[in-house]
C-alpha cells in the first residue's frame, strides 16, 4: 500500500511543470536588399522559406538575417554552412509561444557579407543522429557580395 503511495507521488511531481515566458517569434516577410549605393555597411535584408534558391546582391559589410522553421522538440535541425566571404555571426532558436507540444518554433542566423563575390548560404534539415541520403528538406540562398560605392566628393 505504501508503494502505492510513493508510486502515485512520484506521477504526480513528475507531471509539475514550471515555464518560463518565451519570445514570440514573428513572420518575417521576404524581402529584397536595397538597390541604393551606400559606403555604410548595414543590417538590409530578412530572408525565409519563400526565398529559397533566389539569389539576391548585398555590399561587403552588410549583414542579413535567415530566418526557417525549425522543430527540435521532434528532433530535427538546421545544420547551416556558408561560402568563405559569408560569416554567420549569430543563430538563434526563437521557441513557439505556445504550450502545445511538438510546434516548431523559428532558427534564426545572422550573417555578414565578408568577402566579394558569388556567395552562398545553405541549410540542411535533419536530425543529428541521422547522414545526409540526398532527400532532406533543404534551403539554399544565392548571394552576390559586391564592394560598396563611395558616394561622390563635393
Amino acid at each position: 500500500m505504501a508503494v502505492i503511495a510513493i508510486a502515485g507521488m512520484v506521477m504526480v511531481s513528475a507531471c509539475t511543470t514550471t515555464s518560463t515566458p518565451t519570445a514570440t517569434p514573428t513572420a518575417l516577410p521576404s524581402a529584397t536588399p536595397s538597390a541604393t549605393p551606400s559606403a555604410t555597411p548595414s543590417t538590409i535584408s530578412a530572408f525565409n522559406q519563400s526565398d529559397n534558391n533566389k539569389t539576391v546582391s548585398v555590399k561587403t559589410g552588410d549583414t542579413f538575417q535567415v530566418t526557417l522553421e525549425e522543430n527540435p522538440s521532434t528532433g530535427y535541425l538546421w545544420n547551416a554552412s556558408v561560402t568563405s566571404g559569408l560569416s554567420i555571426i549569430n543563430s538563434t532558436y526563437l521557441p513557439p509561444n505556445t504550450t502545445l507540444v511538438g510546434v516548431p518554433g523559428l532558427r534564426q542566423w545572422q550573417i555578414m557579407a565578408d568577402g566579394t563575390g558569388d556567395q552562398k548560404f545553405s541549410a540542411v534539415y535533419l536530425r543529428s543522429n541521422e547522414t545526409i541520403a540526398g532527400n532532406e528538406t533543404t534551403y539554399v540562398l544565392n548571394v552576390n557580395v559586391t564592394a560598396p560605392t563611395l558616394g561622390m566628393l563635393p
